[in-house]
């Protein structure tokens, strides 16, 4: 079962959620590090690894681990 929810933002930003927390908690972290609206934004899963991965609309592309916001 997934355990995370990952939005992208018309601000440029990337929000990452645990489901298992209660609602007013849910948000792990806000990502701040595109300049544009996010048009694409989710998990990867590679062997063990999870990757969150986010594409902007002017073609900027970031990777993060999502291990870093938990």
């Amino acid at each position: 079962m997934m355990k995370r929810i990952v939005a992208g933002c018309n601000d440029g930003s990337v929000l990452l959620y645990d489901v298992r927390l209660p609602a007013n908690e849910c948000r792990i972290t806000t990502l701040r590090h595109l300049q544009m609206s996010v048009v694409k934004a989710y998990m990867v899963q590679h062997d063990s690894k999870v990757r969150l991965v986010a594409g902007s609309i002017d073609g900027h592309v970031r990777v993060w681990e999502p291990r870093m916001y938990q």
